[in-house]
């Protein structure tokens, strides 16, 4: 049960991490957006969107000094103020108690469990919608020979290598893509008409864009990111902004590469939505609810040029780069680490049963001074290596997992902090030895002795 508790632990951290670094990345990309990359390609806010969606997926990335990450652990520091730590002798020598096992964490369990079953009854959902549309588009008729040889030549155009199947729908909808590995256009009966040739040419270079661009194996990204994140709005948002600037990076090719200008795309746009033209929820439609008045605007206002361009590229690499990665180790590569003093009252205990000699004062307890003696003594006489392994010659039988010859091996114990004016330590065990001097590191946290 204790591993089942902190399995459901590590889960639930690293939801939160998620959330927390996905929503803050998520409103970043808000402002940049509206703001400094307001007239950029929408192929480039498409791809600002799902570097988000990929950072409520992989929370965790390579360390990195510019990542964002990096600066939200930096605030923290900052606003977190650093106390010393206070360390306590034991009232009495004991020997040393086994920890009682932690408690199972039964409310993460049962949150994990509700999770777990809400995200399974999600992409239950998912995959019986992309199987039923999968399934229409192969009962569809196959094109005929000049359809197919029309869809050839501009996928040759929009640079969509062979493979691609074509299906005549008896449904009247608009032309839609499903399929992730053989990707199938469906072509409704009714655009086949001669009067219908250059409304369906835009509509299959739209089409044709989403293989392109691979926009089906991002849709997978997307379902995954809404079913693990069902009950969080913030996904949901990411996902609708990231369907608006896909849909228009194809509106981009459309305008670019086939037959129709901005605006007779945009009226074919709205004459689809106008005779409900849609395509089944798993396909990439040409016109969705929602998202016709930004896309029209768009097209009205200023086309926009098709692909990210090489300016683009280098925002989404950059862009990539300060969203994807972790935070960096916070320890300066410039300065030594801060040691922190650990005395505890188990370790004091534990000193005392192997070593009741360390006890100076004989009063059955060793304070944190003692304790520290008893380590400048052991190293005067057996050297730090010796100590780090406590061999047999002190006589001492000690724990199997060697706890014990940790701690008076470890700098951690005392830290060699020392009073300043004393400039040095002199072991008040080796009586009539010449002092020794200590390693004082001034940076060290003494804590409060008893």
């Amino acid at each position: 049960m204790t591993a089942l508790g902190a399995g459901a632990d590590g889960v639930l951290g690293l939801l939160g991490a998620a959330l927390l670094h996905g929503t803050l990345l998520a409103a970043v990309a808000l402002v940049a957006a509206a703001t400094v990359l307001r007239r950029a390609r929408p192929g480039v806010i498409a791809a600002l969107w799902t570097v988000v969606l990929l950072k409520f997926l992989v929370p965790i990335g390579p360390g990195a000094r510019w990542s964002l990450a990096s600066l939200v652990d930096g605030l923290r520091a900052r606003a977190e103020p650093v106390e010393p730590i206070v360390v306590t002798a034991p009232a009495a020598a004991a020997a040393p108690a086994r920890p009682a096992a932690p408690p199972t964490p039964w409310g993460a369990v049962v949150v994990t469990g509700l999770w777990l079953a809400g995200a399974a009854v999600v992409a239950a959902r998912q995959v019986r919608a992309a199987a039923r549309a999968r399934a229409q588009a192969r009962r569809a008729a196959p094109a005929p020979a000049w359809l197919a040889a029309e869809v050839a030549a501009l996928a040759d155009k929009v640079g969509v290598g062979a493979g691609v199947d074509v299906r005549i729908s008896d449904v009247d909808t608009a032309p839609y893509l499903v399929g992730l590995r053989a990707p199938i256009v469906v072509v409704p009966a009714a655009a086949l008409a001669a009067e219908h040739a250059d409304a369906r040419a835009a509509a299959l270079v739209h089409e044709l864009a989403h293989v392109r661009r691979g926009d089906a194996a991002l849709r997978v990204v997307q379902a995954v990111a809404a079913t693990a994140f069902f009950f969080f709005p913030v996904v949901r948002w990411v996902n609708r902004r990231l369907d608006l600037a896909r849909e228009q990076a194809c509106d981009a090719y459309a305008i670019a590469l086939g037959p129709l200008g901005p605006t007779a795309y945009a009226r074919m746009l709205v004459e689809a939505a106008r005779a409900r033209l849609e395509a089944p929820a798993a396909g990439l439609a040409l016109a969705r609810r929602g998202q016709l008045r930004r896309r029209v605007d768009a097209l009205v206002d200023r086309p926009a040029r098709a692909g990210l361009g090489r300016a683009g590229a280098l925002v989404v690499g950059a862009w990539a780069l300060i969203g994807l990665t972790g935070a960096a180790s916070s320890a300066s590569p410039h300065a030594p680490e801060r040691p922190v003093c650990r005395f505890t009252p188990e370790v004091a205990s534990s000193i005392m049963a192997a070593f009741p000699e360390a006890d100076l004062d004989g009063d059955g307890a060793l304070s944190r001074d003692e304790v520290c003696d008893f380590q400048l003594e052991l190293r005067r006489r057996h050297g730090d290596e010796a100590l780090a392994s406590l061999p047999d010659d002190l006589g001492r039988e000690l724990s199997a997992d060697g706890a014990l010859a940790s701690a008076l091996a470890s700098e951690d114990l005392c830290c060699n902090c020392l009073d300043p004016a004393a400039g040095g330590a002199t072991s008040r065990l080796s009586a009539g030895a010449p002092a020794t001097e200590s390693t004082a590191i001034p940076t060290c946290v003494r804590g409060v002795s008893p």
